[in-house]
């Protein structure tokens, strides 16, 4: 089906562009030739009234997907000038919220509009004073029992965003209970159920006021800005909130009935169900709306195939009529409130706000271009858990595992029963099966593990946080049927956490588990010999001496060599990771060694291991991350922590070669965030997975992982050269998938260098917290990446 889409969606935009295949390189140019122009024109201390404020919202998300440091600091200097407020009076008695221009009209949504960009500058660089006079404002407002605040319909778009930004800073849920209020009473004064669409206020309700000819009188920019206001709120809405579906379903019926008064050049009319009473193109609706309807096919809440057309016709209006060859942004209709028979708009037509509209416009296009162009296969498989991150936990080993010719999946279904599915490797189809075991899947500790044989047997572990080992085995090989759940050794297993499974070369297996608590455990390591049964190697193999214990990552390269990881924690807050530790075996898991070639006494412990890195605790190091091998067997590892003298956590990656462990920090990301506590987390950054190709200097690197920067998408960097810095990110996804991290089938990496991965919309509470989410569905990601030669 996905394929299909795509197909369909090139064969849209080559209809629209000619033979001209647009590109992601073209809309960029567009953004860049507009907001420049707009930045050389105009200087950036200027009030913070909504329409320069307007114009900031896109600029911010056109640097989100820059990174152009120039666009930041415009902002950043707009703020400043305006002193982080926007009207500035400090007497509350005589704050009032109708239309005004000076600075007691505090309460007006169109001065609280600079919040948006404010908390933006924020979140990149955490300084109070930033967001205090938001706070002060906003928490006053919700302090009345007024509920008429918003008496218009821009300001569902001035100040929506600003209450859920401010959720999440705060945390203080009276944002979302007030949000909800105001819109409420919105919507009761200027929403019309029948056309579900809104009357900008209350004043142009239908039969009081009507179009020239008679008709529904709905200005294009109004329900732009209503339209855009809900795709904003909902990146950043939780999805256990109690109104969420409210939310969604409003912007679901909205964007149904704005797509059928687009004007087939793409464009939409002033008053949208009368094209006649103020005809021809105008561009700040237009781009409210093409904006509104990217956002949600690229985030799952709009279906592509019935929108990908309005998109696309949307954009190119704005693309190749709207934007002049100088930089200007035309067709805006001039500051109002309503369509006007006979007044002249255009492409002399400009405004600010119609420049931020046409950015965020266009930056949606971009991303959406971007997930289209990377040769992805996408296959449905069922309907999992999504009440936490149960099914989407990183330490899966594994989620996805292919033998010769056939692929196998596992996870929760929405009872939280064992789901075990299989394909061809060959075919998309796939067959699936609930078995008749069930896990506890409310605990998001409790992951599936599975692999396969040299005899092709599945072998599937589940339901483990410090209780007893729950084991099975198929019944016959490349099967689905699960046999009686079944010990391993009979000793040790009444406290299994983390279980992992590892192929060897020869197709034995192993399995890896901690036993014990958080701080005080021990790494034990079993091995399934295909025609012996299980064996233990070790029961101690990482003494944490009663006093910490190891959080770890493994391998096994394509010699049989072993490679173990981990971090010492010495206690169950995770803020107290610390150092990585590294060891291997050559002799499939007897003895270990470090890589000088030393011999290992066992049971390794904090005085006697082999350090690859020395990271100190609290510096946001987080744990059970990826390990991977080039050719020669020189081990990488892939996590991230934050340097001493920086506030934000990079990717890193940590390996070995030419005798000596060194460091490579990926340093893309600009938003600091902090680890403390016990338990599962929130987090705004996934922790990563590890591919990595070649050998010597032709070593390449794949990085899979998901970023709340990057809208919380599948995303991948990819490093052609270990040796250099100039990487590439790709998302090979572009739904957000809210808290998932990647797992990926490691033997199809192994044998065939393709990439498949499990990709489940979840999402996670701190300390264990479950969201009242219904399942989402279950897809593996097929990507074979081309790495330069």
């Amino acid at each position: 089906m996905r394929i299909n889409l795509i197909i369909c969606f090139l064969i849209l935009f080559s209809s629209a562009y000619g033979s001209h295949r647009l590109t992601t390189d073209d809309v960029l140019s567009k953004l860049n030739l507009a907001n420049s122009y707009w930045q050389e024109h105009h200087k950036p201390t200027a009030w913070a009234f909504w329409d320069v404020a307007a114009y900031h919202t896109g600029n911010m998300e056109l640097y989100k997907l820059t990174r152009d440091e120039a666009y930041r600091a415009y902002s950043e200097a707009w703020a400043e000038h305006n002193e982080w407020k926007g009207a500035k009076s400090d007497d509350k008695a005589n704050w009032k919220y109708s239309y005004g221009e000076k600075d007691n009209y505090v309460l007006f949504g169109d001065w609280q509009i600079c919040f948006q960009t404010y908390i933006d500058l924020y979140n990149l660089d955490p300084k109070p004073h930033k967001i205090a006079r938001a706070k002060e404002v906003m928490e006053y407002q919700m302090s009345t029992s007024k509920a008429d605040y918003w008496w218009w319909a821009d300001g569902l778009y001035m100040v929506m965003p600003v209450m859920t930004k401010m959720y999440n800073v705060t945390g203080n849920d009276l944002y979302l209970e007030k949000m909800y209020t105001y819109l409420r009473y919105a919507d009761s004064i200027m929403y019309d159920e029948e056309a579900a669409l809104y009357y900008r206020d209350a004043k142009y309700v239908y039969p009081r006021h009507k179009s020239a000819n008679g008709k529904k009188d709905f200005w294009a920019r109004g329900d732009g800005w209503v339209f855009a206001a809900f795709a904003k709120i909902l990146q950043d809405l939780p999805k256990d909130n109690r109104h969420y579906d409210y939310y969604v379903q409003r912007y679901q019926d909205m964007a149904e009935a704005i797509a059928k008064s687009q004007q087939k050049e793409g464009y939409w009319t002033r008053s949208m169900l009368d094209a006649q009473h103020a005809p021809g193109p105008e561009a700040s609706g237009t781009a409210f709306f093409t904006y509104g309807f990217l956002w949600g096919i690229n985030n799952g809440f709009l279906p592509e195939e019935k929108y990908s057309r309005t998109a696309e016709l949307g954009w190119k209006f704005l693309s190749e009529m709207a934007l002049q060859e100088d930089g200007r942004v035309g067709y805006v209709q001039p500051i109002g409130e309503k369509a006007i028979p006979g007044q002249i708009v255009d492409a002399n037509s400009t405004a600010n706000f119609g420049v931020g509209a046409f950015l965020l416009a266009g930056v949606e296009m971009y991303r959406y271009l971007e997930a289209q162009s990377h040769d992805a296969r996408i296959m449905n498989v069922g309907l999992g858990w999504a009440r936490n991150t149960v099914n989407t936990a990183v330490f899966r080993k594994n989620s996805l595992v292919s033998s010769d010719s056939v692929q196998f999946i596992a996870y929760y279904d929405g009872d939280g029963f064992v789901t075990l599915g299989k394909r061809q490797l060959s075919s998309t189809q796939w067959t699936v099966q609930r078995t008749e075991y069930k896990g506890n899947a409310a605990d998001a500790h409790n992951i599936i593990s599975m692999m396969v044989d040299g005899d092709g047997y599945l072998h599937v572990a589940w339901d483990h946080h410090n209780g007893r080992l729950r084991y099975a085995r198929s019944t016959i090989p490349n099967g689905l049927e699960l046999g009686q759940e079944q010990g391993m050794i009979g000793k040790e297993e009444n406290r299994v956490t983390y279980p992992e499974f590892f192929a060897l070369p020869n197709g034995d297996l192993l399995f890896v588990y901690r036993d014990g608590g958080s701080g005080a455990g021990n790494l034990i390591i079993n091995r399934y010999d295909v025609n012996k049964g299980w064996q233990r190697l070790h029961t101690n193999l990482i003494d944490g001496e009663g006093k910490r214990n190891a959080y770890w990552q493994a391998y096994v390269d394509d010699k049989g060599t072993i490679h173990v990881s981990w971090v010492w924690r010495e206690s169950p807050d995770v803020a107290s990771n610390h150092d990585m530790a590294y060891a291997c075996s050559k002799d499939g898991g007897l003895t270990w060694q470090k890589t000088d070639g030393t011999t290992y006494g066992l049971p390794i412990r904090a005085d006697n291991a082999e350090y690859a890195a020395r990271i100190p605790k609290q510096s946001e190091l987080i744990n059970q991350t990826a390990m991977a091998t080039d050719e020669d067997g020189n081990p990488f590892i892939a996590t991230y922590w934050r340097a001493t003298d920086s506030k934000v956590p990079q990717y890193k990656i940590i390996y070995y070669r030419d005798g000596r462990w060194a460091v490579k920090s990926l340093d893309f990301r600009t938003s600091p965030f902090s680890l403390s506590g016990h338990g599962t987390k929130e987090i705004p950054i996934s922790r990563p997975q590890l591919l990595v190709k070649g050998r010597g200097k032709g070593v390449s690197l794949l990085l899979l992982f998901r970023d709340s920067e990057r809208g919380n998408k599948a995303s991948v960097l990819k490093l052609d050269d270990i040796r250099r810095n100039d990487f590439e990110i790709l998302d090979i996804y572009h739904t957000s998938l809210g808290a998932w991290e990647p797992t990926f089938d490691t033997e199809l990496w192994r044998n065939k260098r393709r990439l498949a991965l499990y990709v489940q919309q979840t999402d996670q509470k701190d300390g264990e917290g479950l969201l009242n989410a219904s399942p989402t569905e279950v897809k593996v990601i097929e990507w074979q990446p081309d790495f330069k030669e």
